[in-house]
């Protein structure tokens, strides 16, 4: 990343010679600027309007904040706020927030465009963008996460105690889709390995057909036949338990395969196609080494001892690695992914989002040294993987937007972006590998990227003012000019609403506190102020802005 984007810092100063382009907050009698005073913190300046959701109806904002001249110490809250001009935000107890979860959770919106699958608490729910009336769907012990919608729309894929399963809708049966076990764990099953083996009753049977035919060579064996000859009890018998094991034998092929993992690994993530062909699961895999962490002596403490700050650890001490499964579905096998090559497990993985019709999935695979990103597609048929683009780097891969990626044009497109040019921008590309394209260019970075509900716009937050700017701008999928939604100067955090029409915008500069702010998603939009977080003392100012350099 060639940008280093500027921290937005609050600056206070009387110098009255210094002048500013940027008003200030307010001249009153003026702030006593003294050591014991800027040092109360948030208690004086106020706090940030953090976690800003929107409701499913659109009609409230959901954010937490303090009040001004909050004592520093307390947490934050939960708050809410109608969006409607001149309104004020109102302060949720702790049983408000639980109940308005499901409400303004975020989750995948089904292919009709009328309602989201959300999981909160624990359990899932559908919400309805008509009303914003949710419906329960699981009310159990274990937690159910991850909800996506089937192609079309009437079954959910979810997450559960590591395993993926299937609800119907319409009547509410629950399938299991894969049967993961860990090593140790109750109800593992020996031989399937960390590979990802199944285990069944194939091996068994095959071992009692050896033994029979061993057997019928015998004395034993030759007087057990005669039996049978003889006595046509015996023989019907005899039918009955080789039906009767014929059915067993069939039950058990027909069963999920059991894929073991080894107790040092844990399920990080899985992807469940919306056509349910197959799963993509990706296996964390913990280090052969405990990493060292740094100690940093505590000297006051609550027994009065010095006690030990357990830090970070060091850079490449110890890396965690993952590799990845793909399971075809309905029969559950599993078949190892290797994006870094011959060897799966030198470094991790990050899946993307399937397209709408579940032929290919999204995944970023990172090497362990950070020199090099390569982005892939998965098809949900084969597990073939087809390389999109190799971002190499002799220093480091990251930076801004570095995971954001999409599909496009009912999945024939992908959407990334990438600092191929040392800047971080958007491009497309076939999702079937090559033609790729550049949607924007420049000397300035894609900080956010994301698709418009309607799938017609990207909403876009850059540094295209300036590196100490980040302002939301509109853009047509196909490319094209951008349109600057947000005015103001300095840092904006947008949260579109459900319909797209409304932004919640916590804006800030540096000598304006961040505050939460309803504007409309057309330009020149005038936003309308929602919060006030600064305390009244802090208010007299006056704060001027410095000049960034």
């Amino acid at each position: 990343m060639r940008i280093l984007t500027a921290a937005f810092l609050l600056v206070a100063s009387q110098l009255g010679a210094q002048t500013s382009s940027v008003a200030r907050v307010s001249s009153g009698d003026g702030f006593d600027f003294t050591i014991k005073n800027i040092m109360r913190g948030p208690e004086l300046y106020g706090r940030t309007p953090a976690n800003t959701r929107w409701s499913a109806d659109g009609k409230w904002i959901y954010f937490q904040w303090n009040e001004p001249a909050t004592d520093w110490r307390e947490p934050l809250r939960p708050f809410r706020v109608r969006a409607t001009a001149g309104a004020r935000p109102e302060r949720l107890t702790l049983a408000q927030s639980d109940s308005a979860a499901p409400y303004i959770a975020d989750g995948p919106i089904s292919p009709d465009g009328r309602m989201r699958a959300v999981d909160a608490g624990g359990d899932l729910y559908l919400v309805s963008f008509r009303d914003g009336s949710a419906r329960r769907l699981t009310q159990t012990v274990a937690a159910e996460t991850h909800p996506t919608f089937s192609v079309d729309g009437k079954t959910l894929y979810f997450l559960r105690d590591g395993n993926a399963y299937a609800l119907t809708l319409d009547g509410g049966d629950v399938r299991q889709l894969t049967d993961i076990r860990t090593a140790g764990a109750a109800g593992a099953v020996g031989g399937g390995g960390a590979g990802g083996g199944a285990a069944g009753g194939g091996g068994a049977g095959g071992a009692t057909a050896r033994a029979d035919s061993i057997k019928a060579a015998t004395q034993l064996g030759r007087l057990e036949q005669q039996q049978k000859d003889l006595f046509e009890v015996i023989r019907d018998r005899a039918k009955a338990d080789s039906m009767t094991r014929a059915d067993r034998l069939a039950r058990e092929a027909s069963a999920l395969a059991v894929i073991n993992i080894a107790a040092t690994e844990r399920v990080q993530s899985i992807e469940v196609s919306p056509n349910g062909r197959a799963a993509i699961v990706v296996v964390g895999q913990q280090p052969a080494t405990t990493p060292r962490a740094a100690e940093v002596p505590q000297f006051v403490t609550s027994t009065g001892y010095v006690e030990n700050i357990r830090g970070r650890t060091k850079v490449g001490d110890a890396l965690n690695n993952s590799r990845v499964l793909w399971i075809s579905l309905p029969s559950g096998k599993a078949t190892p992914l290797r994006p870094f090559g011959t060897d799966s497990t030198s470094g991790n993985t990050i899946l993307g989002a399937w397209s709408d019709d579940g032929s290919r999935a999204l995944m970023f695979a990172l090497p362990s040294n950070h020199k090099s990103r390569v982005l892939y597609t998965v098809r949900s048929d084969t597990a073939a993987l087809t390389e999109i683009e190799t971002l190499k780097d002799t220093a480091w891969v990251g930076g801004p937007c570095s995971s954001c990626a999409g599909f496009l044009e009912g999945g024939k497109r992908v959407w990334f972006a990438s600092e191929e040019s040392g800047y971080s921008q958007l491009y497309t590309a076939n999702a079937a590998g090559g033609d790729v394209k550049s949607l924007t260019s420049g000397r300035w970075e894609i900080l956010a990227a994301n698709v418009s509900a309607d799938r017609q716009e990207f909403y876009l937050q850059t540094s295209e003012l300036s590196s100490n700017d980040r302002n939301f701008y509109r853009m047509p999928v196909a490319g094209g000019a951008r349109t600057r939604i947000t005015t103001a100067i300095g840092n904006h955090v947008v949260t579109p609403s459900p319909d797209g029409k409304w932004l919640a915008d916590v804006s800030s500069f540096t000598n304006v506190p961040p505050e939460l702010y309803l504007v409309a998603n057309t330009p020149g939009a005038a936003p309308v102020r929602m919060t006030t977080s600064p305390s009244a003392e802090w208010m007299k100012g006056p704060w001027i802005a410095p000049a960034l350099v």
